[in-house]
């Protein structure tokens, strides 16, 4: 696989909208982009964790981990205190990562929201 970096501006308008957000892309040494992951004001001090994308070529490596570990590393500076998502039951890839980066799963949402269909919930300290 090619060397990674982190690449943080994709989503600009929104995701710069508001200091109290971040979102960051991991590229190849080609520009490629591999994966994309970001957070956004949720509730009170906490945020959610939003748009974890790999490209299954990119899956395996470690691109989920990297970039989990970056939107904590920002969430926290903005002043988050935890952060929140959710997922549903058919994507068990991502259970598993959630489980695997330390998340604690939620008996349902923290709050009535948009995402009507999800149907697992994590939340995670800072």
């Amino acid at each position: 696989m090619a060397n990674l970096i982190v690449k943080r501006g994709d989503l600009y308008h929104y995701y710069t909208a508001n200091t109290k957000r971040g979102y960051w892309v991991l590229v190849d040494d080609l520009d490629q982009v591999l994966a994309g992951c970001g957070f956004a004001e949720y509730q009170g001090d906490t945020a959610e964790l939003q748009k974890l994308y790999v490209n299954p070529d990119a899956r395996g490596h470690g691109a989920a981990h990297q970039l989990m570990a970056q939107v904590e590393a920002g969430a926290k500076a903005a002043g988050y205190t935890q952060l929140y998502l959710e997922t549903h039951h058919n994507l068990k890839s991502a259970i598993q990562l959630y489980t695997n980066a330390h998340w604690t799963p939620l008996s349902g949402p923290m709050h009535v929201g948009p995402h009507t269909t999800m149907d697992h919930f994590f939340v995670k300290a800072l």
